[in-house]
C-alpha cells in the first residue's frame, strides 16, 4: 500500500498507524521516492519528479508492504 501526505510529520503518523494495526517483524527504512509511484497528496494539483519516501519491509521475506511519500 502506497500513500502521500504534504510533510513529514504526516508521514511518520501515518506509517505510526500503520505499524500499530501490523503483526510482524518490521524494518522501517527512509529514502528518495519517484512521485509518479505515489498519489498526489491532497492540497496539491500536481506532483511529479523525486520527493522523500518512508518504506516498511516485512523481515521474514524482505516485501515492502508499506510506504508514504511527503513532500516536505
Amino acid at each position: 500500500m502506497s500513500v502521500s501526505t504534504l510533510t513529514y510529520e504526516e508521514c511518520t503518523q501515518r506509517v505510526d498507524e500503520f505499524l500499530n494495526d501490523y503483526r510482524g517483524d518490521v524494518y522501517v527504512e527512509e529514502g528518495a521516492a519517484d512521485c509518479s509511484k505515489f498519489p498526489c497528496p491532497r492540497g496539491l494539483d500536481d506532483w511529479s519528479g523525486e520527493t522523500n519516501a518512508i518504506y516498511v519491509y516485512d523481515v521474514s521475506t524482505g516485501e515492502e508492504i508499506f510506504s508514504c511519500a511527503y513532500w516536505q
